[in-house]
């Protein structure tokens, strides 16, 4: 994995069963990452995605500010996305 800035909140996983899709619950979770991370001091949020066959993620991370810094090899199968969003006036 790519080196993560320093400063940065790190959100490992987040999932929602394909029930609750729809209603909000992943935006409210993400959310409440996002803002504990804020309240502690972190200036800038990181997480990892699939690069292949993930696009309703990647999607749904796009949509809440988050970019792709870095593309990288978890395994010899697993292509993965760093991806970043810098809260307040952060510098990457």
């Amino acid at each position: 994995m790519p080196e993560v800035p320093r400063g940065s909140a790190v959100l490992r996983s987040i999932g929602v069963s394909r029930s609750a899709r729809e209603s909000g619950a992943a935006d409210a979770l993400l959310r409440a990452f996002e803002e504990d991370a804020s309240a502690r001091g972190a200036c800038r949020l990181c997480l990892t995605t699939n690069e292949d066959d993930n696009q309703r993620a990647q999607r749904f991370y796009a949509k809440h500010g988050y970019e792709t810094v870095a593309r990288f090899q978890q395994s010899e199968s697993r292509r993965m996305w760093l991806m970043l969003k810098c809260l307040g006036a952060a510098e990457r």
